[in-house]
């Protein structure tokens, strides 16, 4: 996602029940724009929707109510008390709703001359999205306080709750990544002038961004038309077959896999970077770990398409282009290897 500087792009999480989304109701109504990630998720899973298909085809027809649609509290309480069933459906819904928070993110970009951008996740963290953020807020309260909330509000009872709780990083390992911590165990009225503080500071944030990137050294381009090129190679351990295939490769057996990423600029950035190496292992990492220690024919995204290397190298380079999204730096190939003498090369 391209940055800009007239936005400042912010996430806001916290536990369950800790009050982050009365937070964000609050900045909304002090000018704030703002998303929420449960909504989103809501939308992406109506009735009809190929989300709501794939939840199906995985858990049938009984997580689902009456007429149709979605029961999120049927299907809470199956998958929460199923570490791999849990790791399932975030697979399928968290890099959809990622991928949508961003699509409206752009949107707002496009009809806005600048401002503040909300963004409410539970998992922001968990998931490691919250690279996309400049600023983070994380909401904390009382463990107790957090329960009578949402057994309140939602129904959920205290053996759910703590499932839920379990899920999700625990509050202080949270507070690690904050650049703003609100305390909730007050009343509506305190919390209305923390956050009332709070969009202060954002706002000074948002012009210290402005006033940063005015004065920032220029980016330099490389001289006589040339490019560089920055590579970062990743391995993991997974078993695949391929179907139809006249030989040994249609039984299954597993490879190390290497997986070597390489972007371009012609142009280094204000520190002198084609573009931070942590950043493109993060990412590519964040991708590749869906595979690993896995049999990749079982992936979502390769129960039809057969998993090749060359359609493995396809499938990370359309996952990772969105990421390194600037007109700067562009991804120009992904590298997998079987072996180390076999390797395809996709270029976008």
């Amino acid at each position: 996602m391209k940055s800009d500087v007239n936005f400042l792009l912010v996430g806001l999480t916290g536990s369950i029940g800790s009050g982050k989304s009365e937070v964000r109701k609050t900045l909304e109504q002090l000018g704030c724009v703002t998303i929420d990630a449960d909504k989103v998720s809501r939308d992406l899973t109506k009735i009809g929707s190929p989300i709501l298909a794939e939840i199906v085809d995985e858990w049938g027809y009984g997580i689902l109510t009456g007429d149709g649609r979605l029961d999120r509290r049927k299907l809470s309480e199956i998958v929460f008390r199923d570490r791999p069933a849990t790791e399932k459906l975030e697979a399928i819904l968290h890099p959809a709703v990622i991928a949508e928070e961003n699509r409206i993110i752009e949107q707002i970009k496009a009809h806005s001359n600048g401002g503040i951008i909300v963004v409410e996740a539970s998992l922001m963290l968990e998931t490691g999205s919250a690279e996309r953020f400049d600023k983070i807020i994380v909401v904390t309260r009382d463990k107790d306080k957090r329960f009578e909330l949402v057994s309140k509000n939602r129904g959920i009872s205290r053996e759910l709750f703590d499932l839920v709780e379990r899920r999700q990083m625990p509050q202080d390992e949270k507070l690690k990544s904050a650049v703003y911590h609100i305390e909730n165990d007050e009343g509506l009225e305190e919390l209305a002038e923390k956050v009332l503080w709070l969009n202060g500071r954002l706002q000074e944030d948002l012009k210290m961004k402005k006033d940063k990137t005015e004065n920032k050294p220029k980016n330099k381009t490389v001289k006589n038309g040339g490019l560089f090129e920055a590579s970062v190679t990743l391995r993991f351990s997974a078993a695949h077959y391929l179907r139809e295939y006249p030989g040994n490769c249609a039984n299954l057996h597993g490879h190390n896999w290497t997986v070597t990423v390489t972007v371009r600029a012609s142009q280094l950035d204000e520190l002198g970077f084609v573009i931070d190496f942590r950043t493109l292992k993060k990412h590519t990492k964040g991708i590749i770990d869906e595979l690993d220690h896995s049999l990749i024919n079982d992936h979502k995204d390769f129960k039809e398409t057969n998993p090749s290397s060359e359609n493995i190298a396809l499938w990370i380079f359309d996952r990772l282009k969105p990421m390194i999204d600037d007109e700067r730096c562009k991804l120009h190939c992904v590298e997998v290897g079987e072996t180390e003498n076999s390797s395809i090369r996709y270029y976008g």
